[in-house]
């Protein structure tokens, strides 16, 4: 695969997973989204990701969101499906699901909870990354899946052949400015706090961002891009 192939770049926002009253994912609420996001400059969407609630859904339901962000999306812009999981097993299960569904890539959490070390996580995206269909985005949020990925790991997980973009959600800038520097030539680096690093991040030349804050009607995507 060649990493230069996959140009994900500009807002691409983490959809939040909207439900009925009866606690059933409400469909037709979550296509209306995608097309509010599409509308509002966003210029990829990452679906069932933290903020879309995958640890609360079932594999049918994570499926599910896949191929209606696919539907939803109409091939205007690019998805990525959350396929984070415990096991590598199910992650490379979930992947080929999305790839399935005709999502352009799969964002991966390493495996949480249980504290492991570098070489586990490594053996872990290295699994997912010889069996997995699509491009891979590796997540760096240790506020939520635990483990923290030390930068000669990350340095380590861009180089397998899959890898092409980490959503960096530390929320410590100089975390972030060091992956930026240690990475950023080789995958792309999407700033997962653009509320409080939004602009140092476009001063430093970012041209992605994903975040699950609603974003008004001003035309973000020029900012990255240049482009209206």
């Amino acid at each position: 695969m060649d990493k230069g192939d996959v140009d994900w770049h500009g807002p691409m926002p983490s959809v939040i997973t909207p439900y009925d009253t009866e606690g059933r994912i409400d469909e037709d609420a979550f296509v209306e989204n995608i097309d509010l996001c599409i509308g509002y400059g966003m210029t990829g969407l990452l679906v069932g990701g933290n903020s879309g609630d995958f640890w609360s859904l079932s594999m049918d339901e994570r499926r599910r969101l896949m191929t209606l962000g696919v539907e939803g999306a109409r091939g205007r812009v690019p998805v990525i499906a959350c396929t984070g999981a415990f096991l590598a097993p199910a992650v490379i299960e979930l992947a080929h699901a999305a790839a399935d569904a005709g999502c352009a890539g799969a964002m991966v959490l390493p495996p949480f909870f249980y504290r492991p070390d570098s070489e586990d996580i490594f053996s872990h995206y290295k699994a997912v990354s010889d069996a997995a269909p699509l491009p891979l985005m590796l997540y760096n949020f240790p506020a939520n899946s635990v483990p923290i990925m030390p930068f000669d790991l990350i340095g380590r997980l861009a180089d397998l052949e899959r890898v092409v973009a980490i959503k960096e959600t530390s929320g410590n800038y100089n975390t972030f400015y060091k992956i930026l520097t240690l990475v950023g030539e080789g995958i792309h680096v999407f700033c997962g706090q653009m509320v409080r690093f939004g602009v140092p991040a476009l001063v430093m030349g970012r041209r992605a961002s994903s975040t699950p804050i609603p974003i008004s009607g001003v035309p973000v995507r020029s900012s990255f891009t240049g482009r209206p």
